[in-house]
């Protein structure tokens, strides 16, 4: 059932994305896949770069150049905040709507084609289990997430992912037993200091330290 399930969803994405290429070079060819992806995330809204980087779930740097091409396409347009000049809002320009209402109606036509013979209970149904998966996706990849190694509570182990700290941080958390890729289990924590197990053995590592060090706990 589980290699199945794995084949069809394969199945699916591949489909999908091939169709939806398709429908970009006949419509707009100048936009890539992932650019159009952001033009329908910025849609209506009136977004900060920090807030649409959320939306993408990619790193600032990644979203700023994405913002830079569309920018130099003509398809959005940056303004900072009239008050807080740090601020950086991004919004679709006249050309921008017009690509995301052209691209949604023919993404429409094309979910409307994929659902031909399929009656309006298993429509349901289907978006009821669909709903289920992503759901339980979403809450799967929480416990992927990096959290600070403070956050960890008494029996919890985790495997050390960063360390914000200079190279002298680096070799002092060495000596505590605390390296990326390395494991550590909490055995023990108060308000101040968390006592750990680790490849040095048992070690105490300040609150404020461990705040520097992100983990990712086991699951």
């Amino acid at each position: 059932m589980i290699g199945e399930l794995e084949n069809l969803i394969r199945d699916f994405n591949k489909s999908y994305q091939k169709l939806e290429q398709l429908n970009l070079d006949n419509t707009i060819k100048c936009l890539t896949q992932n650019e159009i992806y952001i033009i329908r995330t910025i849609a209506d809204k009136n977004l900060t770069v920090n807030e649409l980087n959320e939306y993408l779930e990619t790193t600032v740097g990644t979203t700023s150049l994405a913002i830079t091409k569309l920018e130099k396409k003509k398809f959005i347009e940056r303004k900072k905040d009239k008050i807080d000049k740090r601020k950086v809002y991004v919004s679709l320009s006249e050309k921008g709507k017009l690509a995301y209402n052209v691209y949604d109606n023919v993404q429409e036509k094309l979910l409307t084609y994929a659902m031909r013979g399929i009656e309006d209970k298993e429509k349901k149904e289907f978006c009821n289990t669909f709903s289920k998966l992503i759901a339980n996706l979403k809450e799967m990849k929480k416990m992927y997430a990096k959290i600070n190694l403070s956050d960890l509570n008494v029996s919890d182990v985790a495997t050390i992912d960063e360390i914000k700290l200079s190279y002298a941080g680096f070799k002092y958390l060495y000596e505590k037993g605390i390296a990326i890729g390395k494991e550590v289990k909490v055995i023990d924590k108060t308000k101040n200091v968390l006592t750990l197990e680790t490849f040095k053995g048992k070690k105490n590592l300040t609150t404020d330290d461990a705040k520097e060090v992100l983990c990712i706990k086991r699951i």
